[in-house]
């Protein structure tokens, strides 16, 4: 975060930075809640850096915490179990080094992971406004917010066992990514600009991650409690993991727009880390020995 541009916006009136150009930074109305918060720190702090570092670190973190306790509350009964399945989550499923580099992405993903989770435990009320927050942050959540929905009209079609449909989906959100691409996103094809690639070793720790978690579904081990105890519905978590990831497959040839939306797959490793973890925690501790 630079010193100056915030001891310059803390010197401005709202309707002067608000839509405006600040250095090469545009302040794009349509993400409301990061640049009103970033302002709005600015000018109670003195543009104090460190103190709005702590403050957009707290509304990373916060959501992502409670998000997990609701998926393992009702798993683990003992506080350090789910100290374990947290630090987990927060130190495997989430890449800090984004959280002080892309401050507004990884904003959006936190409120976009609460809001996921609260939509499939049936809040809907707050689920939207959780989700309708992470498209104010960066409007590139919309497009996981509408994805996420998915699931949901599957189920209230009673379609969510209809494995042809599934594979419907999984070939419209494929499509999507390509419509993209090829749409509006071509510009960023024949520029061959990239702001960096993700690793190979990040892929292959998040296909892991996934077979791990769809191993523990398959398995029987937490359905149940996840679809009784919790009221968070696993099986559209998994669902729209798999269907964002075709989405963002669809994205492959175009850099930019595919590292950006790569970011979100954050939110599905925070939830494959804590289904794996509690699915170890309650393990006999004996087992680990053997």
């Amino acid at each position: 975060v630079s010193q100056s541009r915030y001891l310059r916006v803390s010197n401005m009136d709202f309707s002067d930075y608000y839509g405006h150009r600040i250095n090469q930074f545009f302040i794009k109305k349509t993400e409301p809640l990061y640049y009103g918060l970033a302002f709005l720190i600015s000018n109670i702090s003195h543009a104090n850096v460190p103190f709005f570092a702590v403050i957009l670190t707290m509304l990373i973190y916060v959501p992502v915490t409670v998000a997990v306790y609701l998926l393992a509350k009702s798993h683990v009964n003992k506080s350090y179990d789910f100290a374990f399945v947290l630090f987990m989550a927060l130190f495997a499923g989430f890449n800090f080094t984004l959280t002080i580099h892309l401050v507004r992405q990884e904003l959006a993903m936190a409120f976009s992971l609460i809001g996921i989770i609260l939509l499939y435990s049936r809040h809907y009320k707050s689920s939207v406004c959780m989700l309708l927050a992470a498209v104010l942050a960066h409007n590139s959540s919309l497009v996981i917010a509408c994805l996420a929905f998915l699931p949901v009209l599957l189920d209230r079609g009673q379609m969510l066992q209809n494995k042809i449909v599934i594979l419907a989906s999984l070939c419209f959100a494929f499509l999507l990514g390509i419509f993209y691409v090829y749409g509006i996103g071509w510009s960023y094809v024949e520029s061959g600009d990239t702001d960096g690639t993700v690793s190979y070793v990040v892929y292959i720790m998040d296909a892991l991650l996934f077979i791990s978690a769809l191993f523990v579904y398959k398995s029987g081990h937490l359905t149940s409690d996840f679809a009784n105890i919790v009221g968070v519905d696993l099986k559209k978590l998994l669902l729209l993991a798999c269907v964002y990831i075709f989405y963002v497959a669809g994205l492959f040839i175009a850099p930019i727009p595919f590292l950006r939306m790569y970011f979100y797959i954050e939110i599905f490793r925070v939830v494959f880390v804590v289904i794996v973890m509690v699915y170890l925690a309650r393990k006999p501790r004996s087992v680990y020995f053997y």
